[in-house]
């Protein structure tokens, strides 16, 4: 399976900006969409309170990267 960088940016409602990356080697039948979708969530997910998680599903996306990871 091709291993694939992603970045993600996402502005919070005071201004505030946060910036997430890494390498993931998406199944057969995954698409751009589905892969954003599940990192919008699972960043979600891993913030520590109720309101946070809440902030970051609301938060607009500013920049999203995904590209293959070899060179």
């Amino acid at each position: 399976m091709r291993e694939y960088l992603y970045i993600l940016t996402m502005q919070s409602h005071d201004g505030r900006q946060a910036t997430w990356s890494g390498v993931i080697t998406p199944g057969p039948t995954a698409t751009r969409e589905r892969i954003f979708l599940d990192l919008r969530a699972t960043i979600a997910q891993a913030q520590p309170t109720q309101e946070q998680r809440e902030a970051v599903a609301a938060a607009p996306t500013l920049f999203f990267s995904l590209e293959p990871n070899a060179l």
